[in-house]
């Protein structure tokens, strides 16, 4: 087959995808990896004192992460478009099948192609080593928070009155059709949607079940405490 009929051609187009799916989330891996040592780095610089010397590898670790992360947005991007080319592809395969099916019995039967068990296989392993490693948040940029559609779609997190706050036993919380929350402990405002934003946006580079560790300042900069840059942190925002 010449390099012509092979750009030309759908079967041997899917069998570049799924190639090219699996080296992009071997990187992809690769690099939330990477993040996960340098925030590991950067929460221990961070229970240090405020030297300058500090400061400055502090500040270094944040503009690699902002770099790591830029990097797998890319990968994660090429790996969705990859993954809607193979949707597309089982799709057209799909209906050749359906259409084959209504062709004369006495028709000349089409051509089966030689590797199409071969990419099947392939494509079925991929998705058993990507369900037998640990499992993680995907990983988001450092400037967006990721919290779950159906809880950002809910009055779980309500604009409540400051002070002593109503007790809730097992109430539902008005959602969106097809999510049912069902809620018990004190009601909570856009507050508490920060905690759990913040909580979240650390979790997501850490396997999930392992322990986290971070310093109550470092926290509360991440929430947005304290005003610019958190200088401000006081006793309120504790």
């Amino acid at each position: 087959m010449t390099d012509i009929d092979q750009a030309n051609d759908p079967h041997f187009q899917y069998k570049e995808d799924v190639t090219n799916e699996d080296r992009f989330v071997r990187l992809s891996k690769h690099i939330a990896e990477e993040i996960i040592t340098v925030q590991t780095r950067l929460i221990s610089l961070e229970k240090r004192n405020d030297d300058p010397a500090t400061q400055h590898e502090i500040e270094l670790l944040n503009r690699q992460i902002k770099t790591l992360e830029g990097r797998k947005e890319k990968y994660d991007f090429e790996i969705s478009e990859l993954q809607n080319s193979i949707h597309k592809y089982h799709e057209t395969s799909d209906c050749r099948v359906n259409l084959s099916a209504q062709v004369p019995s006495n028709a000349r039967p089409l051509a089966s192609k030689p590797n199409e068990k071969l990419i099947d296989t392939l494509r079925r392993k991929n998705t058993e080593r990507a369900l037998s490693t640990p499992a993680k948040l995907p990983i988001w940029p450092e400037a967006v928070r990721g919290v779950p559609n159906g809880i950002l779609r809910s009055a779980l997190f309500g604009a409540v009155k400051r002070g002593k706050r109503r007790y809730m036993e097992r109430e539902s919380i008005a959602a969106v059709d097809g999510i049912d929350l069902i809620y018990t402990g004190p009601r909570l405002d856009q507050a508490d949607l920060d905690v759990l934003e913040g909580a979240l946006h650390l979790a997501r580079l850490i396997t999930l079940g392992n322990r986290i560790e971070f310093t109550e300042k470092s926290f509360l900069k991440l929430i947005g405490r304290g005003g610019e840059g958190g200088e401000n942190i006081g006793k309120s925002d504790r």
